[in-house]
C-alpha cells in the first residue's frame, strides 16, 4: 500500500471539509450535515463525471480506457527501490555466464522472476551480434515508455476535461437562472433566489476542480514518477545484459553498473566482494 497516496487523498478531503464548515454557524446550532448539504448536488456531479467520461471515450478507444483503470491501481501500490538488488542480480548472472557459459544461464534463468531479464538471458547464447541484441532490449524499453505514457496522457486529459465540464454546468445553471427571471420587473426580481441559484450553478465548477486537482492530475503525476523509476531500473538492466552479452569481466560490469547508482548504494556495491573476483 502506497501510504503517501492515501495520506494525500485524506489530507485533501480534510482541507476541503474544513473549508466548507463554518464554525460560527456550528456554534449557532447549524449542523455539519446541513452545511455539507449546501455543496451536494447530484445533477452537478453527473454533469462533471459523465461529461468527463464521455470526452475520454471520444478521445480514446475502449481497450485503452479499460487498460488505464488497471494502471491506476498501481498508484496505490508501494514500490521499493530495487536498483541495488538489480545490480547484484546482474552481477550474479555475469559471474555464472563467465564460469559456466550458456548452461549456467539456462540453469540460473529458471530462478529469475523478471520476464524481461529472463527473455534476454535466453537470447544471449542465440544472438551473436551485440548491436542487434541491444536494439532488441532498447525496443522493449521504448514499448514500455509508450504504454506508460498512454495512461498518463489519459489522466492528464481527464484533469483538463473535468474543470471544463464543471464550467459548462455553471454556464447552464446561470442560463436557467437568468431565464427564470425573464419577464419580471426590476423591483420584482427576488435577489435571494438569484443568489441561491447562482450558488447551485457554481457547484459543478467546484466538483470539476476537485476531480482535476485532487484525483486526475496528481494520479497522472504519480504514474509519471513511477514510470521514471521503472525506466531507470530497465536502463540498468540493459547496460548489465549488454555487457554480459559482450562477455565483459564482472569487475568491469560492476564498475559500469555502479555509475547508475546513488553514492550510498554505489559504496555498498563496491564493498560487496561476492562478485567480480
Amino acid at each position: 500500500m502506497n501510504f503517501s497516496t492515501i495520506t494525500g487523498f485524506i489530507l485533501g478531503i480534510i482541507v476541503i471539509f474544513l473549508g466548507i464548515i463554518d464554525f460560527d454557524d456550528l456554534n449557532s446550532g447549524v449542523s455539519i450535515g446541513f452545511q455539507l448539504s449546501k455543496f451536494f448536488d447530484l445533477s452537478s456531479i453527473a454533469i462533471v463525471f459523465f461529461g468527463t467520461l464521455a470526452a475520454t471515450m471520444v478521445n480514446f478507444s475502449f481497450d485503452k480506457i479499460f487498460g488505464v483503470f488497471k494502471v491506476i491501481s498501481n498508484v496505490f501500490k508501494s514500490k521499493k527501490s530495487i536498483e541495488l538488488e538489480t545490480a547484484k542480480q546482474l552481477l550474479k548472472i555475469a559471474d555464472e555466464y563467465q564460469k559456466n557459459g550458456p548452461k549456467g544461464l539456462d540453469k540460473l534463468g529458471k530462478n529469475i522472476d523478471d520476464p524481461f531479464i529472463r527473455n534476454a538471458m535466453e537470447m544471449i547464447p542465440v544472438e551473436s551480434n551485440n548491436e542487434r541484441f541491444k536494439s532488441y532490449l532498447d525496443s522493449e524499453l521504448k514499448s514500455m515508455k509508450e504504454r506508460h505514457a498512454q495512461g498518463q496522457e489519459m489522466l492528464y486529459n481527464m484533469g483538463a476535461y473535468a474543470p471544463a465540464f464543471g464550467m459548462l454546468g455553471t454556464v447552464m445553471g446561470l442560463i436557467l437562472m437568468m431565464m427564470s427571471q425573464m419577464g419580471n420587473d426590476a423591483m420584482e426580481i427576488d435577489l435571494n433566489s438569484v443568489l441561491v441559484d447562482m450558488g447551485l450553478a457554481l457547484r459543478t465548477t467546484f466538483y470539476g476542480v476537485i476531480l482535476a486537482n485532487l484525483i486526475f492530475i496528481p494520479m497522472a503525476g504519480k504514474l509519471k514518477n513511477m514510470s521514471h523509476q521503472d525506466v531507470y531500473i530497465t536502463e540498468i538492466i540493459i547496460e548489465g545484459l549488454t555487457c554480459i552479452h559482450r562477455k565483459e569481466h564482472p569487475i568491469l560490469i560492476k564498475d559500469k553498473l555502479s555509475a547508475y547508482l546513488p553514492i550510498e548504494l554505489k559504496i555498498k556495491l563496491k564493498k560487496d566482494s561476492t562478485f567480480g573476483k
